[in-house]
């Protein structure tokens, strides 16, 4: 079993939230589960549920697809419980438990609902906590805020617990 670690780059507000619904609608019909396709058309942000952006999803020690006998050996189904939030430009670890419920693929300026985070891609991911959302998460940027410059290191890591997670 392996770590997961998202990069989490940008949070998303009410009104990013329903233009994104309105573009999966648009577009992911044809790609997606009916089941997940639904939750994701008339999901509802909780008081203790936040949306993010995070970019290129991966595994501690796994460096390339080679390792795998196929790719879908890298993907994680949803629910993923989650155990940390890493703030990268200090290191500190703000230890909190929390579950990555359901997530949708970025590809090719289209948004997908999938049953899985899949390695090397970019996602959004609903994180689910109890009782409240980390006062951590605020400091992201909204998505429209969000410069899209992967080289700054002001970004949040979703870090799993191997002990909770395994690859399929």
């Amino acid at each position: 079993m392996r770590n997961l670690r998202l990069s989490a780059f940008a949070r998303h507000c009410d009104n990013e939230i329903r233009q994104l619904k309105k573009g999966i609608a648009e577009t992911a019909t044809k790609y997606s589960d009916k089941a997940i396709l639904d939750f994701w058309l008339n999901w509802k942000p909780n008081s203790n549920q936040i949306l993010l952006y995070t970019a290129y999803a991966e595994w501690d020690g796994y460096k390339t697809y080679t390792e795998w006998e196929s790719p879908a050996d890298g993907n994680a189904p949803v629910p993923v419980s989650m155990y940390c939030i890493e703030e990268r430009k200090t290191g500190i670890n703000h230890h909190v438990e929390y579950l990555i419920s359901h997530c949708a693929f970025l590809i090719g300026g289209m948004v997908i609902p999938m049953p899985s985070i899949e390695y090397g891609h970019k996602h959004m991911v609903i994180c689910s906590f109890e009782p409240t959302i980390p006062d951590i998460l605020y400091s992201l940027p909204t998505i429209a805020e969000h410069t899209f410059d992967y080289k700054r290191y002001d970004h949040l890591i979703l870090k799993s617990n191997n002990s909770l997670i395994q690859i399929h």
